[in-house]
């Protein structure tokens, strides 16, 4: 959503919202491109000059930008934060999802690339700064641009039955707009072509989820999906913007996991292999209208809904053991059917009184309804080893289950700004929200050949009513180049729970005040600093109070804990940014946890374990992060440096665990490109991770991980492009892990432009050395996890693509 209404009902726009137009930059300089701006809150780039090849995205163009990285999975991160929104002209094209916009977006469209932290919907709307920041990237088109529609649709094919086929058209006149995209095709791969440098993979805009379990990863994706996005502005008094997508997803992820915990006795350790089909459907649409009523007054109604299906079918083995002696094993089938559907809707009013312009009263409500079902069969047989001998104890479950919920909020909200003196604004926000949820888990044994018989153990139906409260008041200006928010909230949360049909009631009541400190300073022109400081709370989820077991995993039980209270969350981020000559940018990270919710997990001699939420105090996290780019001799130069110490605590059987993990990296880049002769990406990162625990220090995890990639795109023969990229992932052994994991994933390519360049037909050869490159290693309190998945192998496609464009006529 963009700025319109505040720009038009008060004279001037929020500070950090998207400017409809700014004056252009002096279009002669081509370096623009390399070296930004500093606007208020939003970094530019001028980029109108810079020259494009034919059939370029954005994702080709954000590539030479410095400071902006495009991950090997289509995310782009700036400066390392990840960016959460990419907006076209104001507008959040596809409902946020910038993978779709930037791979499929025409480049040479594009004037200016502005990034920014967006404050909340609720904040530019009201007015009152919540301390919300969003990174997000907006797309400033050229006024060229603004009148007609671009696009373009490929086909692409191989002998083996792997393919791709879509089409994306986007067109624009004035301040209206369209985009459409649709995609299908078996390779997981969203961009046209089929593969190339970015191997990302078609995601829907929300995670239904499985509270049964049955997959075993991501795999490889089988899709066809369609987004559709209309916006317009007219009147300069009234504004629609409007979102569709469609998706249907199947997956067939092979799955090979080793898993390592540490314990006072020893090491524990699970190999397990899976593999599922899972099926998954899913539509969801948003509709935002904004109308200025008066010109003090504007009125904001916007409706949501997500509708989803799926169907899974796991099956899993495995075998723990405890310091190598083997202690169980298991087979385990899941088969289940989710079901999610919700919508939700917001009515947003604001009033501008009398002649002070920001003084402000606006009030909001919104509803919001979704029901989930899961239901499915679990069948696992497992058999236990007695210790010191060669009899086994076999333990089969065989359960129907279901685990539903349906819930239903209301929330109202009130706020008001007031000028004090020429600097300085207060702000006030009262917020109340009620819920009401059923949630509802229920386990059938089978007998006489059907699942009928009820486990009460295993069984609840429970109604909760949440009542949450928040009242925040908030001094907020700017004063020559510092601008500052500084607020407090008071949060009072109430909630209780009881069993259908039974009087008792478990209450909760919590109250907690929370502030909150963001300051930007700019110091000089091109240089600035931000310190953010806040609070947060994390309630725990109704499934984390339900004191009922869950055997999903009869190997890995869990337990909710009805005591449970929610966690406080405390950071401090201290950042400079310097844009000219070099661009600097240095964040420091202080983060401090108090009762936090973390977990119990009591292992048996048998290797079964038992998992409870629990509060604990003394987590921390410190961090120092170093971005440096600058052109030297032709070539942008980038250097990079992440570092943090981490410290989470969690109880190892009833010992208290303190997890240490400290992680060092750093890496550098360098690009270079010459218009019609080559482009050359090179990028090298190293990291080194250490992990220890309290619960037995005899024991450290601590291993290198090193990732190096190329990009080679030759264009001296006109009309011809030869390119190729490589990455290579090496992984050190990890202490329990079985080995070192090295692979090399290398692509290549040979395109040639007909027609004026509008037709282009190109070979490609993906992952030539047929390798894996799904492998993942994470990190968390005494667990540490490799995964490796299946990927698809080395293939070659022939696609061909046609370009097309043209002009409308004025209005």
């Amino acid at each position: 959503m963009g700025t319109f209404g505040q720009k038009d009902i008060f004279g001037k726009g929020i500070k950090d919202s998207i400017p409809i137009k700014f004056d252009s930059l002096k279009a002669a300089v081509v370096t623009a491109a390399k070296r930004p701006q500093l606007k208020g809150d939003t970094i530019e780039f001028n980029v109108e000059q810079v020259r494009m090849r034919r059939n370029a995205v954005v994702q080709d163009l954000l590539r030479r930008l410095p400071g902006l990285r495009i991950e090997i999975d289509g995310t782009i991160t700036y400066n390392g934060e990840k960016i959460e929104h990419l907006l076209v002209g104001g507008e959040d094209i596809f409902q946020g999802g910038p993978g779709l916009v930037a791979q499929n977006f025409d480049a040479d469209k594009i004037a200016r690339v502005q990034i920014l932290d967006r404050r909340s919907d609720r904040s530019r709307f009201s007015g009152v700064d919540d301390g919300t920041r969003i990174k997000t990237i907006n797309l400033v088109l050229k006024e060229s641009a603004k009148n007609g529609y671009s696009g373009r649709t490929e086909i692409s094919s191989s002998a083996e039955g792997n393919y791709t086929a879509g089409g994306v058209v986007a067109g624009f006149r004035r301040k209206e707009q369209f985009a459409a995209i649709a995609l299908s095709g078996n390779t997981g791969v969203i961009n046209f072509e089929g593969g190339g440098e970015t191997q990302a993979t078609y995601s829907f805009t929300s995670d239904i989820g499985d509270p049964i379990g049955a997959s075993a990863g991501t795999g490889i994706p089988r899709f066809s999906g369609a987004s559709l996005h209309y916006s317009n502005q007219w009147d300069d008094c009234s504004h629609l913007m409007t979102n569709y997508q469609f998706g249907n997803l199947w997956t067939n992820p092979i799955t090979k996991t080793e898993m390592v915990q540490v314990l006072s006795t020893g090491i524990y350790s699970q190999q397990q292999k899976s593999q599922s089909i899972n099926k998954e459907e899913q539509q969801s649409g948003e509709v935002v209208f904004e109308r200025n009523i008066s010109p003090r007054s504007a009125l904001q109604m916007s409706l949501q809904s997500l509708f989803g299906r799926s169907r899974n079918q796991l099956q899993a083995v495995s075998e723990t053991r405890l310091n190598d002696t083997l202690l169980n094993s298991s087979l385990r089938n899941v088969i289940d059917q989710v079901n999610t559907d919700g919508i939700g809707g917001n009515l947003s009013w604001r009033l501008e009184l009398g002649r002070l312009k920001s003084r402000i009263l606006s009030f909001s409500a919104r509803i919001s309804k979704d029901d989930n079902k899961a239901s499915g069969y679990i069948y696992s047989m497992n058999r236990f080893l007695e210790r010191g001998t060669v009899n086994t104890n076999l333990d089969t479950l065989d359960q129907r289950k279901v685990v539903a919920a349906h819930n239903f909020s209301d929330q109202f909200e009130l706020t008001y700004t007031q000028p004090v003196f020429h600097v300085i604004d207060l702000g006030f926000i009262y917020e109340l929200t009620d819920g009401y949820s059923n949630p509802i888990q229920a386990s059938y044994n089978r007998a006489g050949g059907k699942y009928t018989q009820l486990v009460d153990s295993l069984t609840n139906d429970l109604k909760v009513h949440t009542l949450s409260q928040q009242a925040d008041i908030s001094i907020q200006g700017k004063l020559k180049g510092l601008k500052y928010s500084v607020g407090t909230s008071w949060l009072y949360h109430y909630s209780a729970q009881k069993l259908r049909g039974e009087g008792s009631v478990l209450p909760l009541r919590n109250f907690y005040v929370v502030p909150r400190v963001l300051i930007d300073y700019l110091i000089r022109k091109a240089l600035d600093m931000r310190i953010n400081y806040e609070a947060r709370t994390l309630q725990p989820s109704v499934s984390e109070l339900a004191s009922l077991k869950n055997n999903n995993d009869p190997l890995r039980l869990t337990i909710g804990n009805p005591n449970l209270r929610p966690s406080i969350n405390q950071s401090l981020i201290v950042n400079f940014r310097l844009l000219r000559p070099w661009m600097v940018y240095t964040a420091f990270v202080f983060g401090f946890n108090s009762n936090s919710i973390s977990t119990k997990t009591v292992t048996d001699s048998s290797g079964r374990q038992v998992s409870q939420p629990v509060n604990v105090k003394g987590g921390r996290t410190l961090g120092a992060n170093l971005f440096i780019n600058h052109a030297m001799g032709g070539i942008e130069w980038g250097f990079r440096s992440t570092n943090s110490y981490n410290r989470s605590i969690n109880y190892v059987d009833a010992t208290l665990n303190r997890s240490t993990v400290i992680s060092a990296s750093g890496g550098v880049s360098a690009t270079k490109y010459v218009s019609n002769k080559y482009s050359i990406q090179l990028n090298a990162d190293i990291k080194y991770l250490d992990s220890r625990n309290s619960v037995n220090a005899s024991v450290t995890m601590h291993y290198w991980t090193q990732s190096h990639g190329a990009s080679v795109r030759l264009f001296v023969i006109p009309h011809y492009e030869i390119g190729s990229s490589a990455t290579v992932i090496w992984q050190e052994r990890a202490n329990e892990f079985s080995s070192n994991t090295s692979t090399v994933l290398w692509n290549a390519y040979l395109s040639r432009n007909l027609l004026h360049d509008d037709l282009r037909i190109k070979f490609l050869v993906n992952n030539v050395l047929d390798q894996n490159a799904g492998i993942t290693r994470i990190n968390k309190g005494n667990t540490n996890t490799q995964t490796a998945s299946n990927i698809l192998g080395r293939y070659w496609m022939l696609s061909v693509m046609y370009h097309f464009e043209k002009k409308l006529n004025k209005k």
